[in-house]
């Protein structure tokens, strides 16, 4: 279950295949692997990405409808992130 405290992290969709969830990582360009979803440390190669300051929280993709229901409450979803109404 997603709770309102996981929406403040950036979100990844992920995609499971024999067991682990690959998610791919638009400032590095490369799949980052993960074990189960939840909120993840950057594998991040490249320094400067953000999602090594903020983590990020893994999330399979049939997952993804839940998020958008939740997003009418709380802060908007845009492209996997999420950014401030304010």
């Amino acid at each position: 279950m997603i709770k309102k405290e996981h929406l403040s992290y950036p979100i990844l969709l992920a995609e499971e295949i024999n067991g682990q969830l690959h998610v791919y990582c638009p400032y590095c360009a490369s799949t980052h692997y993960h074990g189960n979803e939840g909120i993840k440390i950057a594998h991040c190669r490249r320094v400067e990405s953000p999602f090594n300051f903020t983590g990020y929280y893994v999330l399979k993709k049939e997952k993804y409808k839940e998020v958008r229901r939740l997003t009418n409450e709380y802060p908007k979803l845009r492209i996997g992130v999420l950014e401030s109404g304010e």
